[in-house]
């Protein structure tokens, strides 16, 4: 096995940092498309508040699974999930996807450059668990506490 060039090592820590999957024998040309369409993704994404996928005071923390930021954002999201069923708002997490330019169908719904956000309850496990196994999909999870009318 060849050893990893500077170019390479630098290549996948910038996918990593957008939360780009990918398999060690992915070549560097298409690691390097997809690493473009991601920072095309997030910063088309950047002027909505929506779309912050970092949890509180981790700035530059990479856009992980649905899991793991639900996961990071823990104790807080409980906290105003919590207050939130006290007063009687309504809540809802929603899902947004980021497909490929080309487009990509998962889960009965067509995804690509554009971000789509999906309500969780309209979704099923196995399909939650499509969209983020998908390594052309970027996927991130947002807590949403809807004021009552």
């Amino acid at each position: 096995m060849t050893e990893k060039t500077a170019e390479r090592e630098a290549l996948e820590a910038k996918a990593n940092e957008l939360g780009v999957k990918f398999a060690a024998n992915i070549g560097d040309d298409t690691l390097a498309a997809r690493v473009a369409e991601a920072e095309a993704a997030r910063g088309a994404a950047a002027g909505s508040d929506a779309s912050e996928t970092a949890p509180a005071g981790a700035e530059g923390a990479p856009a992980g699974t649905a899991a793991d930021l639900a996961k990071d954002q823990g104790a807080e999201v409980a906290a105003m999930v919590s207050q939130a069923k006290e007063l009687g708002l309504g809540i809802a997490d929603m899902i947004e996807v980021i497909g490929p330019r080309q487009g990509r169908r998962r889960a009965g719904r067509a995804f690509g450059p554009e971000p789509v956000l999906i309500p969780m309850d309209e979704l099923t496990e196995a399909d939650l668990q499509a969209l983020e196994d998908d390594p052309l999909l970027i996927v991130a999870w947002h807590p949403a506490i809807a004021a009552a009318d």
